[in-house]
């Protein structure tokens, strides 16, 4: 097989192995599709069987490399920036922040310049797959992630590299804390702070003291299971606890350090939850305080 995107290819599934939803595992961690598949540039479909010259004329028309990623495209990347440059950077900041190791293998990234030319592809090679904007999979150790371009493409890449990065480990992530972190680190990195889409809903319900307001339950978010079960609220309040623990103070960062430290080692970690009511007895106040005090960067 010539220049293929990944060496391993992905051996047959039965057509009777049914995708397994919970736990996010049709984005990683299982055997997906059907076919013999590698990562290949589109129009070498029809010269599966031919021999390795004529592959080679069918390379992805930009294919370029930084730091854990690598990229094939068609179209050339970059032309759009400093696309190269943002997924370092990004890399850094996920590692400088959480303390994460570097992902153990080569994050392969593929990129369309059209929507239709995404489908056709991940029809062909993933035709069990909901229809998704992007995608992150990770299979047999090769980790990989599928978007096109369109105008919200860098914040779909910087969301889908995330869940590359902390996935790498032992243990995956609790849902709730993978999506929370992967909306964290999805924006601009000066819009973290006070910037994200979400924080205007957060600090309205924070600033309400109507009856029935609720502040979201930490536990709640931890009994989901299924991506299939998150609502657009639910990302917002993974975002908002997300940033509650990494921002409030350094003994609230330290929770989820050490979670995902333990779950980086293969090892049980106690339900964030639990720790939070430990060490915050009153923490829906402490939870409102901290959005009210935010200034939005708009």
């Amino acid at each position: 097989m010539a220049r293929p995107i990944a060496d391993q290819t992905i051996p047959m599934t039965s057509s009777s192995h049914a995708i397994d939803l919970k736990r996010r595992n049709w984005l990683y961690r299982s055997a997906l599709g059907t076919g013999a598949l590698t990562f290949l540039w589109p129009t070498m479909l029809p010269t599966l069987l031919l021999g390795a010259d004529s592959q080679a004329a069918h390379r992805w028309p930009y294919e370029a490399s930084t730091g854990m990623f690598c990229i094939h495209a068609d179209f050339d990347v970059s032309q759009g920036g400093d696309f190269l440059v943002e997924l370092d950077q990004l890399m850094n900041d996920v590692r400088g922040l959480l303390g994460t190791p570097a992902p153990k293998s080569i994050i392969h990234m593929v990129l369309f310049s059209s929507s239709d030319e995404y489908r056709r592809y991940m029809t062909h090679y993933y035709p069990s797959l909901p229809a998704r904007r992007a995608l992150f999979i990770q299979q047999r150790g090769t980790a990989m992630l599928f978007a096109h371009r369109h105008p919200e493409m860098a914040t779909d890449l910087r969301h889908e590299s995330v869940h590359a990065l902390l996935n790498s480990g032992e243990s995956a992530l609790p849902l709730w804390l993978d999506e929370g972190l992967a909306e964290y680190f999805e924006g601009p990195a000066d819009k973290r702070w006070s910037g994200h889409p979400h924080l205007h809903a957060v600090q309205q319900r924070a600033a309400d003291q109507s009856p029935g307001t609720q502040t979201p339950e930490l536990q709640t978010l931890e009994e989901l299971n299924q991506v299939a079960d998150m609502s657009g609220e639910q990302y917002r309040d993974a975002w908002a606890w997300v940033h509650f623990l990494l921002h409030r103070r350094q003994s609230t960062r330290r929770l989820i350090l050490d979670q995902l430290e333990q779950l980086c080692r293969g090892r049980p970690a106690q339900p964030l939850s639990r720790c939070v009511a430990a060490q915050l007895p009153d923490w829906r106040t402490e939870f409102n305080h901290h959005f009210r005090a935010l200034t939005p960067n708009t």
